[in-house]
């Protein structure tokens, strides 16, 4: 890592322009005139003076340190993740007055389109750019998993990011910052707040087994500890708990009764999935309520298997049925994204009136057509479902498409609708937002021109006014991505799955 004072010694120049002096000179002895050995000794000097001085197109030479170009703007960042969730659906609930929340937010702020650089639609890789800037695969990560030996898979974890993420530099800013169950932040690394990693409540949806967890769920070690015991068990999810997202009968119910989620089977995807979200959301609060952070960011992410198997009840008519079919009571879609509104509600009342809400959609759905079948319960594994009917109806009904949404609103952000941004873009807004400078090693439109278009149509005036752009070179001159991970670079990759045939999940096969 490169402390200020190395930093301010590189600038200087003088030490390195005596240490090449002396090398030139043993180098060329003899015919060598010393004129010009000390011209080159000069001009190599002045080339490492500039890099360590160079931040960028028109940034000149500074001695500043990122936290000396910092400023205060009193702002605090809140962040909905609801991947999966697509805007039409959104849409028709609004104009049911069922999303009050949601309309108050479009009212006093903006929304636009989300859409993937390289058409996208693996969260893993979505969020990775989200929180760190760079496409795939700038920020380290290939895929979703990769392959170890010949029949093992490694899932991607957050080891494998070679450059710093949105919580490090916030943390080294002296930004506290609470995230919960984003996708790759597992192992839980060092922060400045708390971090519950994917791999806290997610173990639920996950298709491989057997699942070994030899990193941390959390930072810091006593939320870890604290948490472990708190762990959602399936076996515990109510059946209340469900009949506040969708109807649900009892054939449906004891249906929904498994030892872990069938792909393309309703009522296990839709169980699991549930129990994983709600004990997110739970922490989440708890959290909030312990210790207020100037960022804070769940991920909702049943929306995205829900929609898999249940798009037919949300979008009828693109199943060749009238539009008049879609009854809301029956739509576990419709019902969670009721359930987000009132999270959104929840996190708008603690942010206050300096918050700054960012909601985010970075993918939807598309139907896949027709995809049901039935499978007779003799095919299912013994106990895999507890109380499996004779005809067990099985599909998938939508696939992933990479289009996506956001919304966003607060003082410092203008209304109407934004300009259209790609996740990448997210960790100079959010960097901006929070007086953070603006490296010039990202990718996409804000860090490329944080004062451009896109910013004007996204800042207030008078924000852009009060709070200049300031730039450096890469915020990885200055802190390293490895002091955050501690010695658990080692346990996460010990850490592998045998998989029935392709990492994808939408590929998987479980039964044996």
């Amino acid at each position: 890592m490169r402390s200020a004072g190395a930093h301010s010694q590189i600038c200087s120049g003088g030490g390195w322009v005596a240490r090449l002096m002396r090398i030139l000179e043993r180098r060329w002895q003899g015919p060598l005139k010393q004129p010009v050995w000390l011209s080159v000794a000069l001009a190599w000097a002045a080339i490492l003076c500039g890099w360590g001085c160079y931040q960028g197109p028109g940034g000149g030479p500074s001695l500043k340190t990122p936290v000396e170009r910092a400023q205060e703007t009193g702002l605090r960042v809140g962040l909905i993740a609801l991947d999966g969730a697509q805007w039409e659906a959104v849409e028709r609930l609004l104009e049911r007055g069922e999303l009050p929340n949601t309309a108050k937010l479009l009212e006093g702020g903006l929304h636009g389109e989300l859409n993937s650089h390289s058409q996208q639609t693996d969260a893993e890789l979505l969020w990775s750019e989200a929180f760190t800037g760079r496409r795939t695969p700038g920020h380290g990560l290939q895929g979703i998993a990769e392959l170890v030996g010949s029949k093992r898979w490694r899932p991607v974890n957050a080891t494998q990011r070679r450059v710093l993420s949105l919580w490090n530099v916030l943390g080294e800013l002296g930004h506290a910052c609470t995230l919960v169950g984003f996708p790759v932040t597992w192992p839980a690394e060092r922060i400045r707040g708390n971090l519950v990693s994917e791999r806290f409540a997610g173990h639920l949806m996950q298709y491989w087994v057997p699942l070994v967890d030899s990193g941390p769920l959390a930072f810091p070690p006593e939320l870890n500890q604290r948490l472990l015991p708190q762990r959602p068990k399936p076996q515990e999810f109510a059946r209340s708990s469900m009949a506040s997202i969708v109807n649900v009968g009892d054939g449906e119910w004891r249906e929904s009764l498994a030892l872990r989620p069938l792909p393309g089977h309703r009522w296990s995807t839709l169980r699991f999935a549930l129990a994983a979200q709600f004990a997110n959301e739970e922490v989440f609060g708890n959290l909030l309520r312990e210790a207020p952070a100037n960022f804070q960011a769940l991920y909702l992410g049943a929306l995205d298997p829900v929609s898999e198997v249940f798009w037919n009840r949300n979008c009828p008519e693109q199943f060749g049925r009238a539009p008049e079919e879609w009854r809301p009571a029956a739509d576990p879609v419709s019902g969670l994204l009721r359930r987000f509104d009132a999270t959104l509600g929840s996190l708008l009342e603690q942010l206050g009136p300096n918050g700054i809400i960012l909601v985010v959609s970075t993918f939807g759905f598309e139907p896949k057509g027709n995809g049901a079948y039935t499978v007779s319960s003799e095919l299912i594994p013994p106990g895999t479902l507890l109380d499996p009917p004779d005809k067990i109806e099985m599909g998938v009904w939508a696939e992933r498409r990479a289009r996506g949404f956001y919304l966003a609103g607060g003082a410092a952000l203008r209304t109407g609708i934004g300009p259209q941004l790609e996740p990448v873009d997210l960790f100079p807004l959010i960097l901006r937002l929070l007086g953070a400078p603006i490296p010039w090693d990202l990718d996409g439109e804000l860090a490329r021109d944080p004062a451009g278009p896109a910013a004007q149509k996204l800042f207030e005036a008078e924000f852009l006014n009060n709070f200049e752009v300031r730039r450096l070179r890469s915020f990885e001159d200055w802190w390293n991505r490895t002091d955050y991970l501690g010695d658990q670079v080692e346990s996460a990759l010990e850490t592998t799955y045998r998989f029935k045939l392709d990492p994808r999940r939408s590929q998987l096969n479980v039964f044996r």
